[in-house]
C-alpha cells in the first residue's frame, strides 16, 4: 500500500510498531511511504497515529510478483502493541 502526503502532515504522523515501511520517497514538499501488507508481509494493515484534523494522506493498492519480496528478518509482528505496556 502506497501513501502519499505533505511533509507537514507525515512531521505529524506517527507509524503503528507492527508496520513494514518497505520504501519512502522523500521529494521537497510531499513524501510517499510504501508498506508491505498481506502474504510474506504476515500484517493485513497499515496504521497511523496522527492529529485528527489532517486529511487522510492519498493511498493506493499495488502488488508484488511472486517471490519479489521478502519480510526483513526483524520485521515487528502485528501484536507488537502488546509488548508496549
Amino acid at each position: 500500500m502506497t501513501f502519499t502526503d505533505t511533509n507537514e502532515n507525515w512531521a505529524q504522523t506517527v507509524d503503528h510498531c507492527g508496520n513494514i515501511l518497505d520504501s519512502e520517497e522523500i521529494g521537497e514538499t510531499t513524501t510517499t511511504r510504501t508498506y508491505a501488507l498481506w502474504a510474506d508481509a504476515e500484517i493485513n494493515s497499515v496504521t497511523f497515529y496522527r492529529p485528527s484534523d489532517l486529511a487522510d494522506p492519498d493511498g493506493s493498492i499495488g502488488a508484488y510478483a511472486s517471490n519479489e519480496w521478502t519480510r526483513p528478518d526483524d520485521a515487528p509482528d502485528a501484536n507488537c502493541a502488546d509488548n508496549l505496556g
